[in-house]
């Protein structure tokens, strides 16, 4: 197959919807994993939930979850046979071609109708200016308009503006309002937050709004694996004592990135290499 030499060209808005919370880091590594694998004559992916579980070691329940919430995304479009539960064709919206009549245009795979009557988005109507500005477009609308509410407060409350776009204060606003929605989940909360922190640090992203923690929130509760873990730090005082401490850790390194000008990633990780980082940590 033609899919097994070249590269896979990967849309940089991906980045975009990961850090906004459209996707998961799971859905992110899935969506990659099918881009490397679909044919690059069609943008077609023949698989199931169970050859994605395979190849990315995780329960075919996960992966059929994630194939689903991809689909409800409009990232792919997928094409089963009821009753059979062998591999079907799995379409990638707007993935590019690069082999054969097709080549250079973009799959359209929302308006296909089937895998043998497909779409693609032409060179003028999608070529590589529409394909690159269609999510950079909303990226950029969605910064202007973010820049105005940070203009807007800064006018309002020029002393709270730091406050109120550290990572803590969002993560007390978050726990507010799913307090106030999810009350009899209030058990879970600070454990399923703190979590959510951690992982963005370890992912080297920094949550800068509300909406953030709300969206990884929901999409720990989707993932029937992370929602077990989640209640395990719940349950166990000692491991709910550990996350706290790696989040004292991130407010010492905010406050050194703030001091120095580095980033709070870089001043995280260098506190993190003290052996005895999980005894400073709280002191």
């Amino acid at each position: 197959m033609s899919k097994e030499n070249g590269f896979a060209p990967i849309r940089r808005g991906l980045w975009e919807h990961l850090r906004d919370g459209r996707m998961s880091h799971l859905e992110a590594l899935a969506f990659v994993y099918i881009c490397s694998q679909a044919d690059t004559r069609t943008g077609i992916w023949k698989g199931c939930a169970k050859s994605l579980a395979g190849e990315l070691g995780m329960k075919e329940r996960t992966a059929r979850d994630v194939l689903e919430k991809m689909e409800h995304g409009n990232y792919i479009r997928r094409f089963a046979i009821p009753g059979l539960h062998s591999c079907y064709p799995i379409l990638v919206h707007k993935f590019l071609i690069t082999q054969g009549e097709h080549n250079g245009e973009h799959l359209n795979a929302i308006d296909s109708k089937s895998p043998v009557d497909l779409t693609y988005f032409s060179r003028e109507q999608d070529g590589e200016q529409s394909v690159k500005h269609g999510v950079e477009r909303s990226a950029a609308q969605r910064r202007i308009k973010n820049r105005e509410k940070t203009q807007n407060k800064k006018t309002d409350h020029p002393k709270n503006d730091d406050a109120g776009r550290s990572p803590t204060s969002l993560r007390e606003k978050a726990k507010a309002e799913l307090l106030q929605e999810h009350p009899e989940e209030a058990a879970y909360l600070e454990a399923a937050l703190q979590m959510i922190e951690i992982r963005a640090h370890n992912s080297n992203c920094m949550p800068r709004t509300v909406g953030y923690f709300l969206t990884a929130y929901k999409n720990l509760k989707d993932s029937e694996k992370d929602w077990e873990v989640v209640q395990w730090y719940a349950k166990s005082p000692q491991s709910s004592d550990h996350l706290r401490r790696v989040n004292s850790l991130i407010l010492k390194a905010e406050a050194q990135s703030k001091r120095t000008g580095r980033e709070v990633i870089e001043c995280f990780n260098e506190l993190r290499q003290n052996p005895h980082w999980h005894e400073e940590a709280t002191a």
